[in-house]
Formats: C-alpha cells, sequence, structure tokens
C-alpha cells in the first residue's frame, strides 16, 4: 500500500502533466481558445450561486447522521440551519476552502457544547465512542459533497474541483470528478482518482459509490 503523500502526488503530476499536454495543444488557437477551454490555461469565471434552492435542510441532516445520531444532531438544529444558509449562498467566486474550514469550526463548536466537551456520543448500544477532530474534518468535507454536487458537469467546474481536491485533499470533490463528471475524464484520470481513493480513504466512506 502506498503511503498517502506518496499516491498523492502521483495524482497531482499525473494532472500537471494533462494540463501541460491541454496548454501546448491549445497554444496555436490563440487567446480565443483559452477563454473557452479553461483546461488550456486559468480563466477567470463568472461566479454562480450553484447551492441555491438545490440543497435541501434535510440532506444536511442525512449526511450527518451516521457520524453524529439523531439525539446530538437534534441538539445542534441552529447550526445545521446556518450550515444549509451558507451552502446555499456560496458562489465559485470564493474558495470551497474557507466554506469547509468554516463548517468544520461551526461543527466543533456546536458538537463541543451539545457534548459539555466531553466530545463523546452514546451509541444504540449504550456504548460510547470519542469524536475526533479528524471526525469533524470527514463531517465537514462530506458536508461539502452536497455543494459540490450541484455544480454544472462542465470542464471548467473539472478543473476547479481537481485543483481543490489537491490542496484540500477532498473525498467529496473526487466523488464527483469520479461519478457526475466521469463522461469528462479519460480513463488514465478515472483511474488516478480511484486509486487515490482507495488508498487514501477508509472503505466506509467510498464503498456505496466506488465499484472498481
Amino acid at each position: 500500500m502506498f503511503p498517502f503523500h506518496a499516491v498523492w502526488g502521483y495524482y497531482s503530476l499525473f494532472i500537471r502533466e494533462l494540463q501541460e499536454e491541454m496548454e501546448e495543444k491549445c497554444r496555436p488557437f490563440g487567446r480565443l481558445y483559452w477563454t473557452f477551454w479553461p483546461l488550456c490555461g486559468k480563466v477567470e469565471y463568472n461566479g454562480e450561486r450553484v447551492g441555491k434552492g438545490m440543497i435541501a435542510f434535510a440532506q444536511i441532516a442525512s449526511t450527518l447522521q451516521p457520524w453524529l445520531g439523531n439525539d446530538l444532531l437534534r441538539c445542534m438544529d441552529d447550526t445545521l440551519r446556518d450550515i444549509h444558509v451558507h451552502l446555499c449562498g456560496y458562489s465559485t467566486r470564493h474558495d470551497p476552502a474557507e466554506s469547509m474550514e468554516w463548517i468544520d469550526r461551526k461543527l466543533f463548536f456546536a458538537i463541543k457544547e451539545a457534548t459539555d466537551s466531553r466530545f463523546l456520543m452514546q451509541l444504540p448500544d449504550n456504548t460510547w465512542v470519542r469524536i475526533r477532530l479528524e471526525d469533524i474534518a470527514a463531517m465537514a468535507d462530506e458536508v461539502m459533497y452536497l455543494l459540490f454536487d450541484t455544480f454544472p458537469a462542465d470542464h471548467w467546474h473539472k478543473e476547479f474541483l481537481q485543483a481543490f481536491s489537491l490542496r484540500a485533499s477532498s473525498l467529496s470533490a473526487l466523488r464527483v470528478l469520479y461519478t457526475k463528471m466521469a463522461h469528462l475524464q479519460t480513463e488514465e484520470e478515472l483511474f488516478a482518482i480511484a486509486r487515490v481513493i482507495r488508498e487514501c480513504y477508509p472503505a466506509f466512506r467510498w464503498r456505496q459509490w466506488l465499484y472498481v
């Protein structure tokens, strides 16, 4: 099994080589091609509020329920509503890393308050488990999937998510690239994404949608 950073390095190198290849192919077409084909270079995008009206409050609760359980979620209703408002107002003009960090902090303090700073959750069999910082980070990433899944399946958003997945190590970004935007990927890209997912993330987070 490859170490986490080694596998991500492989994926990063693959994406950079692909972008360099596309830049070389696009160069003869001049600036016009660069403007309308984002893989050819850095372009400005008229950011849209992609989440507005497309993410339901119940989706956020359903995403967090396996992690926190119903009892704890009932104590966090205000936090879930704040997250819902934030996602519905998101624009691609903003860095999604900031949104994920914001959600991470909101969940951290809500869980801290709901558990009296113990970060313990009672399971249905009456056993207790500790909620770790890495668990909260994974929850924030899972919530971001609801936003990423509203993105149009086009080349600009593909590159947007590729760049974010490399900077933030986001499974949710990779999930959208692998599923919703699979038709925009080459076989080599899909193989690289699947390899990163299998090597770098626990199976319970991807076994329901990663089939290769």
